[in-house]
């Protein structure tokens, strides 16, 4: 095997490209790419600091609070303070028309990207990636 087709290669290259074009199409929202990411980890949690989102995101707490604050500016995000810790601030998104136009967008961009890929290996490559995901997130732990 080519270093070229190892996984992580291949994924590398479908995140780099995917990417790309999602930069372009979430261009007119005044998103980029990687504010977006923070937006999708906000939609399937619900209590999250900047530190464990930093975690996730694999960047220094600092380099995030920059993206935050612009998509505070947007009205995407909120801080709001913990009831039980006022150190403790959760980031939160709100109710803003624009997220469900970028999810929309991001939704489509993957329709268009399986087109000719049938559902059941869709469901297998889901599968596979959360595997190899959490085996990732395990290893040096």
């Amino acid at each position: 095997m080519q270093p070229q087709q190892t996984i992580i290669s291949r994924s590398s290259q479908l995140v780099r490209l995917g990417g790309k074009v999602l930069e372009k199409r979430l261009a007119p929202f005044g998103v980029s790419f990687q504010e977006f990411r923070i937006v999708g980890l906000l939609l399937g949690d619900e209590d999250i600091t900047q530190k464990d989102l930093a975690e996730k995101l694999s960047v220094r707490a600092a380099t995030l609070s920059v993206a935050i604050s612009k998509l505070e500016a947007r009205g995407i995000v909120k801080r709001e303070a913990s009831s039980s810790d006022k150190r403790v601030n959760y980031l939160r998104l709100t109710s803003n028309k624009l997220i469900a136009e970028m999810v929309e967008i991001v939704f489509n961009f993957e329709q268009e990207i399986s087109r000719g890929v049938n559902t059941a290996d869709l469901q297998t490559a889901r599968k596979v990636l959360t595997l190899l995901i959490d085996n990732l997130s395990n290893i040096d732990q």
